[in-house]
């Protein structure tokens, strides 16, 4: 079976005083909900999720599982961010964190931000996700040590 990478980018959030800490709109819970009902019905579970540090991801991702029907949130956030914005970083985050899993998973899910956002595009000419729009979702899958391929994507929408 090949491994499996999602990148979702956080759902719609409340920016108020302060950014890093914004809950999910009523929008973004339903962003959240409608991407995990995407990848549910694509049979697309992750084993393991990372998210960063921020309130936005860890709410999108618990959305996330729960319209799978798992149950808590399983991993840990980071204390940095995700990918560098041309995604020089991919490969080594990807295994950066499937090395935090306590086993390899055959399925993990990054949690991120607009930045990793733009690295998966560059990772993926040809790839093109709707800009300034939360709640993307794209799968990637590759054989041994191949090549990342995109398999599907799933673009969020804005209020």
């Amino acid at each position: 079976m090949p491994m499996r990478f999602v990148f979702a980018r956080h759902a719609h959030y409340d920016r108020g005083t302060n950014p890093d800490q914004g809950p999910l709109t009523e929008h973004g819970e339903r962003q959240a909900r409608e991407a995990g009902e995407f990848l549910r019905d694509a049979g697309i579970v992750p084993d393991f999720v990372v998210t960063t540090r921020t309130t936005r991801t860890r709410q999108t991702a618990r959305l996330l599982l729960a319209a799978m029907g798992r149950g808590e949130l399983e991993g840990q956030p980071l204390k940095k961010g995700g990918f560098t914005t041309g995604g020089e970083n991919f490969d080594a985050k990807v295994a950066e964190w499937r090395a935090l899993a306590p086993t390899p998973p055959e399925t993990l899910m990054f949690v991120g931000h607009e930045p990793s956002q733009n690295a998966c595009e560059k990772r993926s000419p040809g790839l093109v996700l709707p800009k300034g729009t939360h709640g993307v979702v794209v799968v990637f899958e590759r054989e041994g040590q191949g090549d990342w391929r995109v398999v599907r994507s799933f673009g969020g929408s804005e209020p």
